[in-house]
């Protein structure tokens, strides 16, 4: 049975934050569709993850160089690849995250500062790069406070999906699916959750 990973970037509550009332639908379908799958919550507002600061920085580039690692550089290395060693070690993968100033939380930012590291989660080949967890599918359960669908006048602001189609490319990811509920903040939002929590069920049968 295949492991996925749920990668939570939603710090609000269970029956208060609007995403993770898609995240809901789609883990409730989910697991209907697939009653032994293996399902491993990262709640990125609780996790440990190791600061990408002087001593993290010092730590990647000297395992990008081959040097011997000691000390408070070894052990911040460790701590980072626990968390690339969770991210390889899942078949799929379900980011739940809603949009904030255009993007995604810091807190998924950092994680991925955390995880996107040379010989790792890519590495070069002949001048171009390979990501080293490709063959698997990525979903994004979102909610947005006006519509930024394509057509949308708020269309072009929407630094969300580019950045996480861009980030899991070069990760090697490249079958991306998106469950958003668009216009949270504007009127007829509760129709919009609605059909948010169906295309939710929807993506998460055919996961």
């Amino acid at each position: 049975m295949a492991k996925l990973l749920h990668i939570l970037a939603a710090p609000r509550a269970d029956g208060v934050s609007r995403t993770r009332k898609v995240a809901a639908a789609f883990f409730d379908a989910y697991r209907q569709a697939q009653p032994n799958a293996t399902i491993d919550t990262l709640d990125l507002f609780a996790a440990p993850l190791p600061e990408m600061d002087a001593l993290g920085v010092e730590a990647k580039l000297k395992h990008q160089a081959a040097e011997e690692l000691q000390g408070a550089v070894a052990q911040r290395w460790a701590e980072i690849e626990r968390f690339v060693q969770q991210f390889l070690a899942a078949d799929k993968y379900v980011f739940t995250a809603p949009m904030w100033n255009f993007g995604i939380p810091y807190r998924l930012k950092h994680y991925f500062d955390v995880i996107v590291q040379a010989g790792l989660t890519f590495r070069f080949v002949s001048g171009s790069v390979e990501g080293l967890a490709a063959g698997r599918p990525a979903a994004l359960l979102t909610s947005r406070g006006a519509d930024y669908r394509p057509g949308s006048p708020f269309a072009p602001f929407n630094q969300q999906e580019p950045y996480l189609k861009a980030i899991l490319g070069f990760l090697g990811i490249t079958d991306f699916r998106v469950a958003a509920f668009e216009g949270t903040d504007s009127h007829g939002a509760e129709e919009r959750l609605a059909l948010a929590v169906e295309q939710a069920r929807a993506l998460a049968r055919s996961f």
